[in-house]
Order: C-alpha cells, then structure tokens, then sequence
C-alpha cells in the first residue's frame, strides 16, 4: 500500500485549527483505497473586544437584565439607591461605560439585597419582607428620579430571610417566611401561593423557567408560571444543583448535581440518563442545538460533552482544559453558533481554586482541542455567569463578576467581552 499525506486548510475561514489527511491505494492492482482524517489541534491567545466596570460601592440589588442590548442593575450605597446602565447598547463596536438612568427614591426601608425584573418592572427586596418597585423608563441621556411604590403582598407572603427574589420574565418568585412559594405576575396583578412538600432550599432561573432544588433532594420546574413536574428526586438521591438547561427537541431539562449530568423528560415524568463525572460539576449544564449534545464542567477541570437524547459520551470528551489537571473553584458555560457558520463554539469562564486566576475560553464543540482563550487579570472577583447578547458577528459575548473587589478594596460589578467565533 502506497500512503499520502496532506495539510488542508479548514474549509470555512473562521475554523481555526488543520487536518492532517493520509490516503493508502492498494499497489496490488485490487484498486483498495482507504482515506483517514486527523484533527490537528490549535490553541492561541486572543484578546478582548473590551472591558468596563460599574460604579464602584454599590451594592448590587438584583442580578442583571440584559434588554435591547442594554445591560441594567439596581446598586445601593447606602440610602443612595440608583438604577444603572450600560451606557450604550452592547456591541464589538460600542463603547463601554456604566451610566445611572435614575436616582431612586422612597424605597421606605432598608434595601435587602434581594430583586429582580419583570414584566417590564423592578421589583426590590427590604430586610422587613416587604417588596417595593418602580417601571423601568426608556434608556435616556438625561438621568430623572424615580419613585417607588410598594407592592401590595397578601398576607403571610413576606419575602424570606435570606431568600432571592427571582423571575422568568413575567413573573417573580421567592419563599415566603412561613415557606412557601409565592409567584406575581405584574400583568394582572394575581398572587400564587403553593405549598411545597418540602421546603425550598435553592432557586435556578433561566428565561421563562424557574428550577426549585428542595430538601429532600427532589426538584420542581415551573414555566411563565405554570407548574411543568414537582419534587422528581434526583438520581443517587444527591442534591447541590449547579445549574439546569432545557432540552426543546425532549421536552427534558438537563440538571448538573454533586458529580452527575442528568436529563429528565417532564412529559413521561422519569430521567432518560444520569452520567457519573467523578468530580463535583461546578458550572452550569449548556444545551447545542448545532451538535445536540449539553456540555458540563467539573472541579478537576475537565470539559464532559454528552450526546442529549442518550447520554452517550462524545468524541474526544472529557476534554482537559488546562495542561494538568486543576482544581477549579467556579465555571460557567454557555454554547452558540455565530450567524453564517456551522462550527458551534463553547464560551467559558473558569477560577482556578489554587490562584483564582481567570481565563476565559472560546472551545470548538465538536473538536475541543481548537480553541482559544484569553486571561483575565481578576483574582479578587466572583464569578456570577456568560451571556451569549445575539449571534451575528457584530455580537458578544459577556462575562458578569460581582463583586470585583479593586485595589482600593472598594466593590464594583465587573464586565468583559469577547467576539463570537
């Protein structure tokens, strides 16, 4: 047998990365061929399309709302609360600063550190239980004061110590002090109080779903306020839900708990896999349409990729990020294919445990060994999560810290953002 080798280029220009192809022919005169393809890895360096920080000693009052490619949050300083801004929409050619839309008045109590947004308003926690909130405006140049109105909450709907307030984008939900959940939605002023079977120890919201981890190691999954399962116990009767992503072709939701990925179809009410990944998952569980496959991350730095409608184990996972193996204390993920390509690219920041050095990552989802990554000179700052804002290539990807704790020790929220690949 005769064998030839070649170097080809990728056949889209954004691919990074080659392939090594080696051609036998039989010599015999049995005309046999054979054809192998090897993926040859490549990892660089790349920058930022930029980085800006909010304004520093406000406390954050809520998670992030990201709106027409504005970014919004509430911070406090004290009595001094105000809602900000990004100072432009969000884009790799905009500009990046923190702006206060409004000063906000009247809160009538001290703020708790727990709110969120929905149905086109912001709702804010006090340490009494009580929920005060305010319509947020059209982004303006000008800032304005703004003043709060207090919610009218039922009796025995007092927000919990301790609890968040959370929302799918019409609703908000939160524990109440005698442990139940309470939903609100805006829209027609109705009120939800249910009774779990066991008392709610941790909230997950994405989009127009809320995930309820329990006590008793079960989980419930609402949808824009309507109940989908309730209390389904999680494989290995092991809790410390990291994360959940919903599988729309299953009608599943993929949980990360303790050191397991595991998919449940709500329709058929029975988990179809749970996969056993040796370490605790530390990030968020991110679903692939372009591969259908969900992608996890673990402490000991290894990237798990599993087929979705199987559990199978995907080629060339688990995928080590690092040279050696590292202890990773945070991770979040999020996975998407730029407009124009067919290559879908994984997005992740990880803390090492060791260092809390930062890197950001751009990793191929189909052939993890391209990729790129870029460092990020925070070790004093808590990762909270990425967003992909759009799939053109004008759009970004962001990557959320609070707090960034700066060199005058002062807390700031914290933003970079990176292209799409």
């Amino acid at each position: 047998m005769v064998l030839n080798t070649y170097l080809a280029a990728p056949s889209n220009a954004d691919t990074d990365g080659i392939v090594w192809q080696i051609c036998g022919h039989s010599v015999g005169g049995d005309a046999r061929t054979a054809t192998w393809d090897y993926g040859a890895g490549i990892e660089r360096n790349r920058t930022q399309v930029g980085v800006w920080m909010g304004w520093a000693n406000y406390m954050m009052q809520t998670p992030i709302l990201i709106h027409d490619r504005y970014v919004w949050w509430v911070g406090a300083n004290g009595s001094d609360i105000r809602l900000l801004r990004s100072q432009q929409p969000l884009s790799r050619t905009s500009g990046f600063s923190a702006f206060s839309q409004a000063v906000l008045r009247s809160l009538g109590g001290t703020p708790s550190g727990a709110g969120a947004f929905a149905g086109g308003r912001c709702f804010v926690g006090r340490t009494d239980g009580r929920i005060s909130f305010f319509a947020i405006p059209a982004p303006s140049s000008s800032s304005v004061d703004i003043h709060f109105t207090l919610l009218n909450q039922p009796s025995g709907a007092l927000v919990a110590t301790g609890s968040p307030i959370v929302s799918d984008g019409n609703h908000i939900y939160y524990a109440t002090a005698a442990g139940q959940l309470a939903l609100y939605r805006p829209a027609t002023d109705a009120w939800l109080l249910y009774a779990p079977a066991s008392p709610i120890v941790a909230f997950h919201a994405l989009g127009e779903f809320v995930l309820l981890e329990h006590a008793n190691r079960t989980i419930s999954l609402w949808r824009n306020g309507a109940l989908l399962f309730a209390h389904a116990p999680l494989p290995g009767n092991l809790g410390g839900v990291s994360g959940f992503e919903v599988l729309p072709r299953e009608r599943a939701v993929v949980i990360a708990h303790d050191a397991r990925i595991s998919v449940y179809r709500w329709d058929v009410q029975q988990w179809l896999w749970s996969n056993y990944t040796g370490a605790r998952v530390i990030s968020n569980p991110a679903y692939d349409t372009t591969t259908n496959a969900c992608y996890g991350i673990t402490s000991d730095g290894l990237l798990w990729g599993f087929h979705a409608p199987s559990g199978a184990l995907l080629p060339h996972y688990p995928h080590l990020l690092y040279p050696k193996p590292t202890l990773l204390q945070q991770a979040r993920l999020q996975a998407a294919t730029r407009a124009g390509r067919s290559v879908s690219y994984l997005y992740i920041t990880t803390v090492q445990g060791e260092t809390s050095n930062t890197r950001f990552w751009w990793v191929n989802a189909s052939f993890p060994y391209n990729r790129f990554y870029r460092d990020i000179p925070w070790t004093t700052a808590t990762l909270r999560e990425v967003f992909i804002l759009g799939n053109t290539p004008d759009d970004v990807a962001l990557a959320w810290f609070w707090p960034v704790v700066q060199s005058n020790g002062a807390p700031a929220p914290g933003f970079y953002l990176f292209d799409l690949q």
